[in-house]
């Protein structure tokens, strides 16, 4: 996404409180919360996956993924409406069960 350049260079806040709950559903999906930075520019927070990219989520503080069978480790990044990021959230662990034939 290119955003116009309106010279804010201060990043926002990191969201912080992450957790990771496997819903249990055996098909691997995870449920994400976290705390919203109180920066009044904040726009979309990037959901990162062992360290790669994951997903965007804009205007809410939770998401629901499939993360499949196994152990992954999440963290979230605030971007405010200058493109600028935030330092990375805490991470939070989840193990999750998966099996393709109920999913």
């Amino acid at each position: 996404v290119n955003l116009p350049d309106t010279g804010d260079r201060t990043p926002p806040g990191a969201p912080s409180g992450l957790t990771a709950v496997s819903l249990e559903d055996f098909c691997g999906s995870v449920l994400l919360n976290w705390t919203q930075p109180s920066d009044p520019d904040q726009l979309e927070f990037e959901l990162y996956r062992n360290g790669a990219f994951f997903d965007v989520v804009v205007g809410v503080t939770n998401a629901f993924v499939y993360a499949g069978p196994g152990t992954s480790t999440w963290h979230v990044v605030a971007v405010d409406r200058s493109g600028n990021s935030s330092a990375p959230s805490n991470t939070a662990r989840v193990t999750t069960n998966a099996d393709e034939n109920l999913c």
